[in-house]
C-alpha cells in the first residue's frame, strides 16, 4: 500500500513537472511572438512613412500596391497575431466567447489571404514592368490600380465566408487540447477545407512563383545583352528583386504550417510541442520581418528610411527649441540657433558664463 502511494505521488509530481515545463515553453513563445509583433508593427509604420514621404518610392508606379501590402502587414502585426497568440497562452481552460472562433476567418484569416493575393498582384505588376513597357503603362492607370487592390479583398472574403457560415462541415471551433481556435471537419468538410486552402494559399503562390520565375529569366537575358539599363529600368529591377526576396521569405514562413496542417494533419497533431511552436512562430513573424528584408535588399528603402529619420530628428529638434527658448530672447533674431539642436545648445553654453559674471 505504501509502495502504491509512493508511486502515485511520483506520477503526480512528474505530471506537474511536465505541465510546468509546457507552461514555461508556451509563455516564452508568447512573449517572443508579442515582442516580435510590436517591433514589426513599428518597423511597418516606419516603412509606410518611407513609402509616403520618400519621393523616388512615392513616384514609383507600384507604390500604391506596395503601400497596400505594408498596411496589411501592419494590421497583422498589431492585431491579428496578438489575437491569435494570446488564447494559445491562456489554454483550453479559458473559455472564449462564442463568436471569437466562429468568425475568426472574417477578421484574421481573411487578412492573411488578402495579403497573399496582394503580394501576387504586386508580383504580376512587377513582371509586366520588366517584360513590356507598353502594357505596363496600361497597368499603371488609376482604374487598374484600384482593381488590383480590390480584387484580393473580394477573393479572400468569398473564400473565408465558408468557415464563418459553418453549414458545410467546415468551421472554426475552440481548440480544447491546446487553446485558441482550430478547424473542425465533418462529412464533406474535408473537400471544402482542401478547396479553401488551394484557393487561399496554393493558387496565389503558384501565380506569384511563375511571375518571379519569368522575371528572373527576363533579367538574365537582359543582363546578357550589350545594352545598358537606364536609371528608371534599374530602379524597377531593384524593386522587383526586393519583392522576389520577400516571396522567398513568404514561402519559408507561411507555407510549412499550411502544408503540415493541410496535407499531414496527423503528423502535425502528434508532433512535439517545440515543433508546433516553431512552425507557428515562423507563421506569426512573417509580416514583422518583411521590412527588414526591404531595408537589406534595396538602396531605395535604405535612403528613404534615412531621410524619414532625419526629418523626424529635425522635427524633434524644432519642438525642443520651442520649449527651451527664454522670454528675454523672444524678440531677438530668429536666425540664431535655427540650423540644428547643437547650435542652440552651443549658444546656451556660451551665455552661461556671462550670466554668472553679472550675478
Amino acid at each position: 500500500m505504501n509502495n502504491y502511494n509512493s508511486s502515485l505521488g511520483f506520477v503526480n509530481i512528474s505530471n506537474l513537472a511536465n505541465y510546468l515545463k509546457r507552461d514555461n515553453q508556451i509563455l516564452t513563445w508568447t512573449v517572443s511572438v508579442l515582442i516580435t509583433s510590436i517591433c514589426g508593427a513599428l518597423a511597418n509604420v516606419l516603412l509606410l512613412l518611407t513609402l509616403i514621404l520618400h519621393k523616388p518610392l512615392r513616384q514609383s508606379s507600384s507604390s500604391s500596391l506596395i503601400i497596400h501590402t505594408v498596411c496589411l502587414d501592419l494590421y497583422i502585426c498589431a492585431f491579428a497575431v496578438p489575437v491569435s497568440a494570446i488564447p494559445i497562452y491562456l489554454g483550453p481552460r479559458y473559455e472564449l466567447p462564442w463568436w471569437v472562433c466562429r468568425f475568426q476567418s472574417l477578421y484574421i484569416d481573411v487578412v492573411y489571404h488578402t495579403e497573399i493575393y496582394a503580394a501576387t498582384m504586386l508580383a504580376f505588376h512587377r513582371l509586366i514592368a520588366t517584360v513590356s513597357s507598353r502594357l505596363f503603362v496600361r497597368m499603371t492607370t488609376k482604374t487598374a490600380i484600384v482593381w488590383m487592390i480590390a480584387l484580393p479583398w473580394v477573393i479572400a472574403m468569398v473564400n473565408n465566408l465558408l468557415p464563418a457560415v459553418g453549414r458545410m462541415g467546415f468551421r472554426m471551433v475552440d481548440n480544447h487540447s491546446g487553446g485558441g481556435c482550430t478547424f473542425a471537419y465533418s462529412g464533406r468538410g474535408v473537400t471544402f477545407a482542401l478547396a479553401y486552402t488551394v484557393l487561399g494559399v496554393y493558387i496565389p503562390t503558384a501565380v506569384m512563383g511563375a511571375s518571379y520565375a519569368l522575371f528572373l529569366l527576363k533579367t538574365c537575358c537582359h543582363h546578357s545583352g550589350p545594352q545598358k539599363s537606364s536609371r528608371v529600368r534599374r530602379r524597377r529591377l531593384e524593386l522587383s528583386r526586393t519583392m522576389l526576396i520577400l516571396f522567398v521569405w513568404h514561402c519559408v514562413s507561411l507555407y510549412p504550417i499550411s502544408i503540415m496542417v493541410g496535407v499531414f494533419p496527423q503528423l502535425y497533431l502528434f508532433a512535439s510541442l517545440e515543433i508546433q511552436l516553431a512552425v507557428k512562430f515562423l507563421n506569426y513573424s512573417c509580416s514583422a520581418v518583411n521590412p527588414v528584408f526591404c531595408w537589406c535588399s534595396s538602396k531605395l528603402f535604405q535612403d528613404g528610411t534615412l531621410e524619414v529619420l532625419r526629418e523626424m530628428r529635425r522635427f524633434r529638434c524644432r519642438q525642443r527649441r520651442k520649449g527651451t527658448v527664454a522670454p528675454d530672447f523672444a524678440g531677438q533674431d530668429a536666425s540664431v540657433g535655427v540650423v540644428t539642436c547643437g547650435a542652440t545648445s552651443q549658444r546656451n553654453d556660451q551665455m552661461e558664463p556671462t550670466v554668472r559674471n553679472r550675478h
